[in-house]
């Protein structure tokens, strides 16, 4: 049985290799005729000469691999014959050459060829995940590498040396589907095969009018049906459109859970369980099985059929011998097969695979098996249950372990991800494929699907843990719930999902129960005696020595420990150009007032040095510009620009932290070390704090305590042997201020390993990216209290619990991110405006807050909804120091980035990433005549409610190519749009920037449709009449120029449509005024109509010279609005406080001036307008409230098992057609997944009413834990 193999690899890879070594008869002999090159000697010999050489060093199978592996076929060079009896006479000193390049060249080559089978385990240990690029063997007489393309192949006479690939992948159904297509050459890796395209309408991937989609291969194997060269590819779904995962690709999102906790090592193995049927009618279900009686009648009882053999009761047994061998051919990684206990039943086994080739190999051996019963004329079932009555259902048990399983004590682990399987029931039997129901009965060996238990070596369980695992107190569980017809993607995904939060859970809390630190003695005071008396100090307060050692001043120079240990101080002094550094404004203003200079003036005249540079001008040492720079005098001839940031008058220029190189050289100088401890200790028996304070003691060792190591060298320094006496840069001892600060220096000093450290995996499990981890090492400036501060210095003396969660907060807050300014998420989910700098310190508006069982949490954000948002917009800076990037709502999109002075200009934005909580939007810009793509942080600062566009804070001024930038601006044009008028596109095609000419077809068309919805209203669109017609109309966001080169709109979608840029100049001329933006609403929807339709509903006829070609109907009101209750739908707006209007524009700038009033404290009720309107031919006056639509957007949201939930925002009730109440569902998550949709409101919980986010809150606290509950929707 599977069982008893799938936990160790082992034996798997003893399996693979005989049957690689023995299967073939002819293997001997072709080995023995066989002639290779030695690339050792660099000799031509067989396999028996080489063993002969190597027999007595190496084993016989070692050299069998070298053999294989490095060992090539010569190459032959035709050379003129001319030239061969030169050859023989130079043959005589050959055998000197050749033993002389045999002695040189075999040892290490042989060594290689020795430490080859640890090195093949280290790389397999390494990745979770198959490598993408593991190479196929090349075939003589055949290319082998990157396919050439169509282009190759015109050129070709014939086809006769090319290579059929044929591509495999699963439909919307989890089918596979195949096509085949002609190489130039053998693929020897993935990434030498091309992405390939099909028609995804056809397999209910892609609708009709868009049906491209394309295929990433994804892994390759050997075709075992055509034979060498020809290969199989497995392949995964990608929309050609916007290059999302396809219906149906449920691989993307296993291999990145994969890869997230990649740190588990996940191995998998599966045991598919299949039924042979006999085929109906074509395209009907095949519902006779093949080992039942012709009349369909059952045969005797199942259990004489399980592992048999003979006739009559080993069914179907060629096509299971074929389909296993097929596979070893193309391998994939079988392991097994057995006859199953009902007649025609049989299993195979793939694995142990790691991470997510898993479900490659699960595809690919399911896929061959369907080739297979081709061949045979018999269908392939994986019905979870194929036959009613008393027999067996068909499942697919998935065995399942990770490095803790496997490990010592990893049975403990088994029952723990048991335990935390049995939390989540419902999630996994939703990914164990359908009619499950069917075979889980509580019979036939299986746990009844609404029933969970796990036990050893039972098989009535959901989880079966094996006998070995109880004993040996280590090993692997089987998950014995997946049916026949499961994914194994899906089923894999959720595995490692849930064991992944299990474990995360405990790696977060191991991280802060135990602290580790870094110390070492400087190199003045490593003596001895001081040895001795660090050990003795750490042992007093219970601090175990895990390792300890000497790190020579060479190392330290060589590898830049101490530059990197040191950090921004080091970076300024050593590595970084004055240029690159950044002098604030306010300290510009000090530097000049002290020196008498500008700085911009002494940086133009090449004054400003970096330490290093500093000493080469000067022609000293680093110690004697230290001394120096030791004489300088703060407040005279020093100046202090930040946190570790001075700059000194040194002679006749001006020095970046000279410090440094002096206290540099004490690290680096020859005969000079430093002596270090990793130490660990329990978190509840010493806190950081005293560990800093007691145990070590401050920086000055005169003042620290008596009892503390710094004071003790400091007093004992003669008696301990130094040369001079401590002081506060030579303290004696150094140690990690806060247990993030010792992760980072275990990193840099012991090249410690982020995701192997404890302290670094209790991080990544908190959510925090190792990108982030990496940034934050190097002690980053962050937001904190109105100004900047370092990292380091916010986290010091903390325990590792509390960095741990004032770190998951922060993860985007690094230096690079730092702005004060607006934040708006999505304006279609959900819309925020506050300020970033509050939410690193938690101030009391701006708060984590948690409930007392932890189930939910909830983030409530400092906005007020009474339109008055002047302290908020305080945050901004004047509009003249920044640019904005305006764009529509894609993934990506063109831009038009839009400067102080009112112009654009243009590139390419992609979003890089989009954050769940606020923060920056991190964007490529690829720029117009540049060619260059640069990184750049962008935020939020304005999002329209309405209207399709947001503006984007862009620092311009950090691009490499700022200049090139600046020649590109096209000014604005607001009211430059008219029929007719030609124009140009600024577009991206396929990534390549395009110019289309065409002309303004009509100014009046109605809002585009964004996913079906139509987000946009009161408001006309342009469209374009663009020649040729190009696909490259998608790209949204692109400057539409009139003939003079102004922008006068912005594409906004495909089709040709464009928005005016009226409303955005508005919102920019707001901004440079540093006003809020206001936004009128009456939550009613307008639809121009023209005035011939409006005679028809009552609107008085009038002479054609004074009729308006159209007006304003009223479409829907909000329900629940003070609209809904005065207008109806078919109502025609006459006037607008008391003025004729019939457009959108003119409405949308009464609303807004009426709803900037009233932010401002007018004395108008309510924000009220006069209107008059038109009702079945009567004129009715009304008046109603003018409400400021961004006032209506939610300012908070909860997070609840990955699920995002906040109030209903103004759009989605207009959407839905329903009052503003209840609570919208953005992610149902995994509590609500299995009932609601994405989208969904949620009207109440167990029967109480949640018209908002508190009430839904407080709905849900009352709910017990791992209690079920009823949800209206």
């Amino acid at each position: 049985q599977f069982q008893a193999r799938a936990c160790y690899a082992g034996a798997f890879a003893a399996l693979c290799n005989n049957l690689k070594c023995d299967s073939s008869p002819t293997f001997g002999a072709t080995m023995a005729e066989d002639k290779r090159v030695d690339p050792a000697t660099g000799d031509t010999v067989t396999f028996k000469e080489l063993s002969a050489a190597y027999a007595k060093k190496y084993k016989n199978n070692e050299i069998k691999d070298y053999w294989e592996d490095e060992c090539k076929p010569p190459v032959r060079e035709r050379k003129p014959r001319v030239k061969r009896a030169a050859k023989e006479d130079d043959a005589k000193p050959e055998p000197k050459a050749k033993a002389k390049a045999k002695a040189k060249a075999e040892p290490k080559a042989k060594a290689k060829a020795k430490a080859e089978p640890n090195a093949k385990a280290k790389a397999a240990a390494k990745s979770v995940e198959r490598d993408p690029d593991e190479g196929l063997a090349p075939v003589k007489g055949f290319p082998s590498g990157k396919d050439a393309g169509a282009g190759a192949l015109a050129k070709l006479k014939t086809f006769t040396k090319c290579v059929l690939a044929e591509y495999v992948w699963l439909d919307a159904k989890q089918v596979p589907r195949s096509k085949t297509m002609t190489m130039t050459s053998r693929p020897s890796k993935v990434s030498d095969l091309r992405v390939w395209n099909y028609d995804g309408s056809s397999t209910e991937q892609a609708d009709g009018h868009n049906s491209e989609v394309l295929l990433k291969p994804r892994a390759i194997f050997n075709d075992p049906f055509r034979g060498p060269p020809h290969v199989l590819v497995m392949a995964d779904c990608w929309n050609a459109w916007d290059d999302k995962p396809a219906i149906g690709n449920t691989r993307a999102e296993c291999a990145a859970n994969m890869t997230k906790y990649k740190q588990l090592d996940p191995w998998f193995g599966i045991e598919q369980e299949y039924t042979l049927m006999v085929p109906g009618k074509v395209g009907e279900k095949a519902t006779v099985l093949l080992g039942f009686n012709k009349d369909g009648s059952a045969p005797a009882p199942q259990g004489p059929y399980y592992t048999s053999a003979g006739f009559g009761v080993a069914i179907g047994r060629p096509i299971a011998d074929e389909h296993y061998t097929m596979c070893m051919e193309a391998g994939v990684k079988i392991s097994g097969i057995n006859a199953e206990v009902m007649p025609g039943q049989w299993e195979y086994q793939i694995g142990p695979c790691r991470g997510v080739e898993i479900g490659d190999h699960m595809t690919m051996a399911r896929y061959i098996m369907l080739r297979v019963t081709e061949k045979h004329g018999v269908v392939c079932s994986i019905d979870p249950k194929p036959a009613e009555g008393d027999w067996n259902g068909a499942g697919c048990h998935t065995n399942f372990s990770t490095t803790a399983m496997r490990a010592k004590g990893g049975y403990e682990v088994i029952i723990k991800v048991c335990e935390a399987f049995g939390k989540v029931v419902k999630q996994h039997i939703q990914d164990y494929g359908e009619d499950n129901d069917k075979r889980l009965t509580g019979k036939h060996e299986t746990c009844d699907i609404n029933t969970f238990k796990y036990g050893v070596a039972n098989r009535a369980a959901s989880i079966r843990i094996p006998r070995d695992a109880e004993k040996d107190g280590r090993g692997y569980m089987e998950d014995r719930r997946p049916g026949a017809n499961c994914d194994p993607y899906r089923v894999c995904n959720r595995i490692i999902i849930t064991t992944g939060e299990c474990m995360d859970q405990d790696i977060v809390t191991g991280g802060g129960a135990k602290h580790a630190a870094f110390v070492f003695i400087k190199p003045h005071a490593v003596y001895d005696k001081v040895k001795d008396l660090v050990k003795e100090k750490l042992a007093e307060h219970g601090i175990t020595i895990k390792s300890e050692g000497q790190i020579k001043a060479e190392t330290i120079d060589k590898k830049k420990l101490i530059d990197v240990h040191y950090g921004a101080i080091a970076a300024k002094a050593v590595s970084m150009k004055p240029s690159e550094l950044t002098v604030q404004d306010k300290a510009q203003k000090e530097f000049e007032t002290q020196f008498g200079v500008a700085w911009s003036k002494v940086m133009e005249e090449g004054l400003v040095y970096n330490a290093m540079d500093a000493a080469k001008k000067l022609g000293i040492t680093g110690d004697e510009l230290g001394e120096k720079y030791d004489k300088l005098k703060k407040g005279e001839t020093i100046i202090k620009f930040g946190g570790g940031f001075y700059c000194g008058k040194v002679d006749d220029i001006y020095v970046i932290n000279g410090f440094y190189m002096s206290m540099r050289g004490k690290f680096t100088a020859k005969g000079t070390s430093i002596y270090y401890y990793e130490v660990e200790w329990p978190a509840d028996k010493l806190a950081w704090s005293d560990f800093r304070g007691k145990v070590l003691g401050g920086t000055d060792p005169a003042t620290a305590p008596g009892s503390s190591l710094r004071n003790i060298v400091y007093s004992k320094w003669e008696e301990l042997g130094l040369q001079a006496q401590p002081d506060t840069g030579d303290n004696g001892v150094h140690a990690s201020a806060s247990p993030f600060e010792a992760l980072a220096e275990r990193c840099n000093w012991l090249r410690a390993s982020i995701g192997r450290d404890f302290f670094g995996q209790a991080l990544l499990a908190s959510d925090i990216p190792i990108k982030t981890i990496r940034d934050w090492s190097q002690d980053p400036s962050v937001e904190f209290e109105g100004g900047k501060k370092s990292l380091f210095d916010l986290l010091e003396d903390l325990d590792g619990t509390e960095v741990l969660k004032k770190a998951a907060p922060a993860t985007m807050f690094t230096s690079k991110y730092i702005d004060n300014q607006l934040q708006n998420d999505n304006p279609k989910s959900v819309y925020f405006q506050r300020a970033c700098s509050t939410i690193f310190n938690g101030s009391a508006d701006d708060q984590l807050t948690a409930t007392a069982d932890g189930t939910t949490s909830s983030f409530a954000c400092s906005e007020v909804r009474d339109g008055k948002k002047q302290a908020a917009l305080a945050q901004l800076k004047k509009f003249d120091d920044w640019a904005a990037e305006i764009h529509s709502s894609t993934q990506e999109n063109l831009a038009m980035q839009v400067s102080a002075r009112q112009s654009v200009l243009f590139g390419v934005l992609r979003q890089v990433e989009v954050c769940t909580l606020l923060g920056p939007v991190r964007v490529v810009a690829t720029l117009l005549g540049v060619g260059a793509s640069e990184e750049l942080p962008a935020s939020v600062v304005y999002a329209d409610p309405v209207h399709d566009f947001a503006i984007l804070r862009v620092a311009v001024a950090h691009l490499r190519r700022h200049g090139e930038l600046c020649a590109t601006e096209l000014p604005l044009r607001v009211d430059g749009c008219h029929v007719g008028q030609e124009i140009q596109v600024l577009c991206s095609g396929l990534g390549n920037v395009q110019i289309l000419s065409g002309n303004i077809a009509c100014v009046d068309q109605n809002p585009p449709e964004f996913d079906g919805d139509n987000y946009d209203e009161n408001t006309f669109y342009g469209r374009l009449a663009l020649c040729p017609e190009s696909r490259a109309l998608e790209s949204s966001g692109a400057p539409v120029l009139d003939s003079e080169g102004f922008a006068v709109g912005l594409l906004t979608a495909p089709g040709g449509l464009f928005l005016p840029l009226d409303r955005v100049a508005y919102v920019l001329e707001c901004l440079r005024q540093q006003e809020c933006v206001p936004r009128g609403t009456l939550c009613t929807a307008f639809a121009s109509t023209p005035f011939a339709q409006c005679v028809r509903l009552g609107v008085a006829v009038c002479s054609s010279a004074s009729a308006p070609c159209a007006l304003l109907r009223v479409l829907r009101c909000l329900p629940g609005s003070a609209a809904s209750t005065r207008l109806q739908p078919g109502d025609i707006l006459m006037e607008l406080e008391g003025s004729p209007c019939t457009d959108f524009a003119q409405l949308e700038a009464t609303l807004d001036c009426v709803a900037a009033r009233s932010d401002a404290g007018a004395s108008t009720p309510a924000g009220g307008v006069q209107m008059m309107v038109c009702r079945g031919g009567k004129r009715i006056e009304v008046e109603l409230e003018v409400v400021d639509l961004l006032s209506l957007h939610p300012s908070a949201f909860m997070e609840l098992g990955l699920g995002i939930f906040h109030e209903v925002s103004y759009q989605t009730a207009q959407k839905y057609n329903v009052p503003m109440q209840g609570v919208y569902a953005a992610q149902p998550g995994l509590v609500f997944g299995a009932a609601l949709r994405s989208g969904a409101v949620v009207l109440a919980v167990n029967g109480v009413a949640c018209p908002d986010l508190p009430h839904f809150e407080e709905a849900l606290c009352r709910v017990p834990d791992g209690q079920r509950f009823s949800v209206t929707w």
